[in-house]
């Protein structure tokens, strides 16, 4: 068997095989045998046919077909092998000459792994500043602490307003016809909190103790149940109670119900640190992020489209099952955003990610980059504490699963080789850029937490 290779401009090869006589034969005659043993032949048992009426009952161009499909796994797997090529998608055939006494010829489009050459690792890199003393922020955490120590307090002459809690009856009705599930009597609602129809809790804003009202209310057109969906309501509201939550001021005294603390100034103080330790770690984010987004974009690289296409199809997947885990469907996404535009985000960021891939391969590669037991070990103890299950049990599913403890492996060096760019680059400190909405890349995101609709509970006004 002769091999040629011929490479291309882009990251391709062309492969031309020629195949003896002899060989030719012996494949021809295999598949006619293999043939011989489904299919029946007049006047003999099946399998006990001669080849030349196994041939004069099937046609050669069968037999050839049975004989191509069987051999040429082989024949490109000993080329691959032979010439040492690092292929990333199986051989594309372009042309097949199957001649009996003069051989086969065959030739072949194949994919192979792009060879980069990196920039030089001692980058500067500029990243955004990180606050790291917020007196907003601050306060917003004192307050939040705080008000897990709140209570309700009731108000007495003064009409309701938006923060109150509401003790209420109401009975809901459409044209006339009482809505199942639709009446509760000393119902407890949280006005800025709550589970109801919009327009609901909104409408008790303004209204006293002991007042009696009627509001209506509208469900939404895409209102689960049919029945309601789009039809106006009426509710005969009575309230009995309203109560207002009450959060005590930050003093010596409250101090030790937020924690393990004996002063305010140590409430203030754990609150700086707290932030100012969420500053150094997401600088420290920024950095990474920073670093490899600027040795990507220095890569010039034919990225093969069979490569691409792998890597897309596995970020459609992906999506499509996240989606799925909050009862939406990658369809309505697409509907939504365009077909189209969707797709050309998916590939710009498959194609980012194998450049960023091909990269860290090289640079772990080029620096000697390993991971030993003690780091792997490690990132398993993470693994289990990030899904509170047993290490061993997370030790025999990756026994039983090879690829699992590659991919834990390929986490390891990847953080090494960010870790080492971070440590190479000099960093740039700017002002942030107000980047206007328009002007954002419009790439889709998996939405993290989806509106469940609920049904309507008994003794509860329509939810939704």
């Amino acid at each position: 068997m002769k091999i040629d290779v011929q490479s291309t401009e882009k990251s391709m090869v062309i492969v031309s095989i020629d195949i003896t006589a002899e060989q030719a034969q012996q494949e021809y005659n295999k598949a006619c045998r293999r043939i011989g043993q489904r299919v029946n032949v007049p006047g003999f048992r099946r399998g006990k046919a001669p080849l030349r009426m196994i041939e004069k009952a099937v046609g050669a161009e069968r037999i050839k077909s049975e004989a191509l499909d069987r051999y040429l796994p082989y024949v490109f797997a000993e080329a691959v092998s032979e010439k040492s090529l690092d292929i990333v998608a199986p051989p594309r055939v372009t042309a097949v000459e199957y001649e009996l006494g003069k051989g086969i010829q065959v030739s072949a489009e194949i994919d192979l792994r792009p060879v980069l050459t990196l920039p030089e690792l001692a980058m500067t890199v500029q990243v955004e500043k990180v606050k790291t003393e917020n007196t907003d922020l601050e306060a917003q955490e004192l307050t939040a602490m705080l008000r897990r120590l709140a209570s309700l307090a009731v108000v007495e002459g003064r009409d309701s307003v938006d923060t109150d809690v509401l003790t209420l009856d109401f009975s809901g009705s459409i044209e006339g016809e009482p809505i199942a599930g639709g009446k509760a009597d000393n119902f407890v609602l949280d006005i800025q909190n709550n589970h109801l129809i919009e327009g609901f809790a909104s409408q008790l804003v303004g209204r006293k103790v002991g007042e009696a009202f009627t509001i209506e209310v509208p469900f939404p057109a895409d209102y689960f149940d049919a029945s309601l969906a789009g039809k106006l309501a009426s509710f005969e509201i009575t309230i009995h109670k309203i109560e207002q939550h009450s959060v005590p001021e930050l003093s010596d005294e409250v101090a030790p119900k937020l924690g393990e603390f004996t002063t305010a100034a140590e409430v203030k103080a754990s609150i700086a640190k707290r932030l100012a330790e969420r500053a150094e770690n997401e600088l420290k984010f920024k950095k990474q992020q920073a670093v490899v987004e600027k040795l990507v974009s220095q890569l010039d690289v034919d990225i093969p489209v069979s490569m691409q296409e792998r890597e897309l199809s596995i970020l459609i997947e992906n999506l499509d099952r996240q989606f799925k885990r909050q009862g939406l469907s990658l369809e309505e996404l697409a509907q939504v955003q365009g077909k189209e535009q969707l797709l050309e985000g998916l590939r710009n960021e498959a194609i980012e990610r194998i450049k960023t891939s091909l990269a860290f391969s090289s640079i772990a590669k080029q620096e000697n980059l390993q991971v030993s037991e003690e780091e792997f070990h490690q990132q398993v103890v993470a693994l289990c504490e990030a899904r509170g299950m047993e290490e061993k049990t997370l030790m025999r599913q990756l026994a039983q699963q090879p690829s699992g403890v590659q991919a834990l492996t390929d986490q390891v060096l990847a953080q090494k080789v960010v870790d080492l760019l971070v440590e190479k680059a000099t960093f740039e400190l700017v002002d942030a850029v107000v980047v206007a909405e328009a002007e954002k890349p419009q790439l889709p995101e998996v939405i993290e937490e989806a509106t469940v609709l609920e049904p309507v509970a008994e003794e509860v006004p329509a939810q939704a």
